[in-house]
């Protein structure tokens, strides 16, 4: 119903795995195409999903370096992409670092974006320069594929109705949008927003 709903309205659907963790019912949430992109929270369901030929895997949390061998040691023997998340320099350095060690290793790389949930990300509503300034570093990256930005409006958890979480989306797709078009006016491509 989902998939439908996204393909109706012309967009993709980048499905969540974290609660389910079976292979079989994420198959189901993208139609059988096992290239549609998925989203896990730990490294074993990173692995786990790219085993069973999930082509296109990311890993749902702004990443540590001490994650980075074994994730890369998935994309290596799954040949899946394995996506990463990056909010911050310091993980970008730790990546540069460990990949500048690991010439073979390459990773897809979002820019997690906060529109509103303040828990993680980039807060490219108050510091949008910021935002742009990271994006920058990320699309320049030699062994990172930056495929654009990623956020999760997770107080919508919270809303007390349909009305007010239809608020909340409408408020991120909107600072998503509009911060992805930041990134073009620098002359960052930005291919997908999440």
């Amino acid at each position: 119903m989902m998939l439908r709903k996204a393909e109706a309205a012309g967009v993709g659907m980048r499905v969540h795995v974290k609660t389910h963790k079976i292979p079989q019912i994420a198959e189901m949430q993208v139609g059988g195409d096992k290239s549609k992109g998925v989203v896990a929270s730990t490294v074993p369901e990173v692995a786990l999903f790219a085993a069973a030929g999930f082509s296109d895997v990311t890993y749902g949390v702004c990443v540590h370096a001490s994650k980075l061998p074994a994730l890369a040691r998935v994309a290596e023997s799954s040949k899946a992409r394995v996506s990463l998340l990056f909010d911050s320099e310091v993980n970008l350095d730790e990546t540069e670092a460990f990949l500048a060690q690991n010439p073979g290793a390459r990773f897809g790389a979002f820019l997690k974006t906060d529109t509103g949930y303040h828990r993680a990300g980039v807060d490219v509503v108050r510091d949008p320069a910021r935002g742009v300034a990271l994006a920058t570093r990320l699309s320049a990256a030699a062994s990172l594929d930056f495929r654009g930005i990623y956020s999760h409006s997770g107080h919508a958890y919270a809303a007390s109705s349909r009305e007010e979480a239809a608020a909340i989306s409408d408020q991120e797709c909107r600072a998503a949008a509009a911060f992805a078009q930041r990134l073009a006016d620098a002359g960052v491509a930005c291919p997908v927003i999440s």
